[in-house]
């Protein structure tokens, strides 16, 4: 061991101090020895040998820490006649030492084996003691040593003497290297001086990759960061040139990597205008001008696909080291599909809006055209054939009944007629209007069926489904003016998630498909978006309503149900409805009591109704079927035809009324919303003394107003205004009977 440092340390009379700084591609690094003289000899100079200066190389060539310690104990070890080195490495947090990197020259298994086993506290050991002094350490034979815990494993594996040395940088121990040999040697203190010095430098080397190595990881964490974000990131210099940004933003112009698009402006973006670029970089200009964010900025941009989608943009400056401003870091989030939800609900606000408005009007709008048709209609039964008036009085009643289809239709689009589901075969049910399909569409209309089956029943009104069918046929044949072909097709359909994305408001489930396709004219964009709004038409003035499209939506939403349009301008419309498939395999039978005369009476009938000219026409009309009327003012007129009628304007009144009665009630004929006193409030309150008392409820409110007076029309006998004379006597012949 003598022999071999001697030759390593030359001439030993002289001392030389030799630094070596080189700058290197990868990790930038320094070795500087300094040897003192073992004896001192004058002072004569000589040349460190090359295995030292090899340890400047070894420790530019690294490209890790791990690299540099295990080729460090290989040479240090060859060359100075060692046999076992090892480098231990500290532990900050848990306050320890472990053993890293070995590198043996000969066998030493038991040695090895619990070094890597080990963990040593400060102060403990042979590199315990040199970190915790941060002075190396050199123990001439191990066996005399106290403090040397692997002393049994040394002395089977023949280990006699060892050495340590501390890596330390800035006072930080970060590891110790320790060497040992077979043989006792004493200490030399120059050698263990040199040392100290070389651990200084590879504890710079140390830092210096750890701080690579975090440089690095962290450079790797933010693209990481980057690329997994959903939203687009992108920063840009004075001249609004990018600098840099993620995945999203490279792929959404139509490149893979994001350096493809460093250097570039908006302007050279594939996919986007020149005006949407203009608007981008005033937005930057705008930022730097200010020095202040702009945040939320909603615009639209084209893509290189050729999409338009909807951004919300935030817009910061970005600051040099010197806090001048040196661009702009900005982030963009797709928000075209909540761009599409909020048009959604604005749209859905709007039609709910009017068809509250319409269903305001309802009903005062019903009890007038109640009046108007039924005393038109009384006269025109009273006037002989041969009066020249009748005719004038048949226009009035023409005019009044298309009032009354037009209030039928705007409360269809709002969701609010007075429903009378039943469970149909939507197959059966179109067959059945087939006959008139073809008197609506004309004859230069080809009309295709194509009926899926089997197919699911559905629970609708009839009469309302039927008004869908033809209302759609209908514009469908104005699409058509030169003629074509009208397909009309049923098929269950099961909707997914996925599925019902398609549908707004749409739920997952089993629906039967009502799909009517025509090839017409198509529509515009701009036209699909309202086609469903009423009063929107795109015909001459005095050619349609606007309430068709309209009313087609308000019956299918209200039957719980989802309507599609597809149409391409020159390539025709398809309308597509989703009704909700039911269980129920019985369809539903009504009879059909159109062609029976109704019956005369000569029950009792307390009548209730606050709007003074509806209760006396409607007094009139079951006084003339032989109904008596019970009333609260005196007016009794009519009662030759056998009925008896009472008439009161209130809840109370009629109550009052019904009490001074002595005969029997047979009927109470209500109206739903009065004042003070409901109709439903009204016959509870009378059904105490009349148990067996039937009832029938009627209004000119819309069907929410109906139900939340308590009224289902489903299971409660109801009459909605306006009504006809035979409606009001069949109704309350039915009543009666049942």
């Amino acid at each position: 061991m003598r022999a071999a440092i001697s030759a390593f340390l030359g001439a030993r009379g002289a001392s030389e101090t030799t630094t070596e700084n080189r700058s290197w591609e990868r990790f930038p690094c320094g070795l500087t020895t300094t040897c003192q003289p073992v004896a001192a000899r004058g002072g004569s100079e000589f040349a460190w040998p090359a295995q030292i200066r090899d340890l400047s190389s070894i420790l530019a060539a690294a490209t890790s820490i791990r690299e540099a310690i295990t080729r460090i104990l290989e040479s240090l070890c060859i060359n100075l006649g060692w046999q076992f080195g090892g480098f231990w490495q500290v532990d900050s947090d848990n306050n320890c030492l472990h053993c890293t990197e070995i590198w043996t020259r000969s066998p030493a298994k038991e040695f090895e084996k619990l070094s890597r086993r080990t963990v040593l506290s400060p102060g403990v050991g042979l590199p315990g003691r040199v970190w915790a002094t941060q002075k190396p350490h050199w123990i001439p034979d191990l066996r005399a040593d106290a403090n040397f815990p692997r002393i049994a494993a040394a002395t089977t594996d023949g280990i006699r003497s060892g050495f340590a040395l501390p890596i330390v940088h800035a006072a930080n121990v970060l590891g110790v290297l320790e060497f040992f040999s077979s043989e006792t040697t004493e200490a030399d203190t120059s050698w263990m001086q040199m040392f100290e010095s070389i651990g200084g430098q590879i504890g710079q080397f140390m830092v210096r990759v750890q701080y690579q190595e975090a440089v690095q990881a962290s450079k790797h964490m933010l693209e990481t960061v980057l690329s997994n974000i959903p939203q687009g990131v992108f920063w840009k210099d004075r001249q609004s040139r990018i600098m840099g940004c993620n995945t999203v933003v490279s792929r959404a112009f139509g490149v893979a990597q994001p350096q493809q698009l460093i250097g570039k402006t908006d302007y050279d973006l594939q996919g986007v205008n020149p005006a949407q670029a203009a608007n981008f970089i005033q937005k930057d200009r705008e930022v730097m001008t200010s020095g202040q964010a702009i945040l939320g900025i909603i615009e639209p941009v084209t893509l290189a696909d050729g999409a338009t989608i909807w951004l919300e943009t935030n817009k910061m400056p970005l600051r040099d080291s010197q806090g001048q401003v040196a661009g702009i870091l900005g982030t963009w989030q797709d928000v075209t599909e909540r761009k599409s939800l909020e048009e959604q609900l604005r749209q859905s606000q709007k039609m709910e809006a009017i068809g509250q408005l319409a269903g305001g009007v309802a009903h005062d709008f019903n009890n007038l055209l109640t009046v108007i048709n039924g005393y038109a209609e009384v006269v025109m039964a009273s006037m002989p054939a041969s009066d020249p008036h009748k005719a004038l009085l048949a226009e009035v009643m023409r005019a009044g009944n298309r009032a009354a289809e037009l209030t039928g239709q705007l409360l269809a689009f709002s969701r609010k007629s007075i429903l009378a589901p039943k469970v149909l075969d939507l197959n059966e049910a179109i067959e059945k209007s087939q006959r008139m399909l073809r008197r609506v569409i004309g004859e230069d209309v080809l009309l295709v069926t194509a009926f899926g089956s089997p197919l699911n029943r559905v629970k609708v009104d009839p009469s309302q489904i039927e008004q869908v069918v033809m209302n759609l046929a209908v514009n469908a044949r104005d699409a058509m003016p030169q003629g074509g072909a009208l397909t009309i097709s049923t098929c269950n359909i099961d909707l997914d998630e996925e599925s019902c994305q398609q549908y707004p408001g749409c739920k997952p489930g089993s629906y039967v498909a009502l799909a009517i396709n025509d090839t017409g004219c198509g529509m515009t964009p701009e036209v699909k978006a309202r086609i469903f709004e009423p009063f929107f038409t795109t015909k001459e003035v005095g050619k349609g309503t606007g309430l068709g499209l309209a009313t087609v939506y308000g019956i299918v939403k209200q039957s719980e149900g989802y309507i599609a349009v597809d149409s391409t301008v020159g390539a025709g419309t398809t309308f597509t409805v989703f009704l909700p498939a039911v269980m129920e395999t019985q369809v539903s039978t009504q009879p059909d009591h159109a062609d029976m005369a109704v019956r005369r009476g000569n029950e009792t009938i307390l009548l209730v109704e606050d709007e003074d000219n509806v209760r006396r026409l409607a007094r009139l009309i079951l006084e003339a079927h032989g109904y008596t009327v019970l009333e609260a003012h005196g007016y009794t007129v009519l009662e030759a035809h056998g009925y008896t009628v009472l008439e009161a304007r209130g809840g109370r009144e009629a109550m009052e009324l019904e009490k001074a009665h002595a005969g029997p009630i047979h009927l109470l004929i209500t109206d739903v919303v009065m004042p003070r006193m409901s109709g439903r409030s009204l016959a509870e309150a009378i059904l105490h003394r009349y148990p067996g008392l039937k009832v029938l409820y009627m209004s000119g409110y819309t069907d929410d107003a109906v139900v939340r007076h308590g009224i289902a029309a489903q299971q409660d006998a109801f009459l909605h205004k306006p009504f006809s004379l035979p409606s009001l006597a069949k109704k309350v012949r039915e009543v009666l009977d049942n």
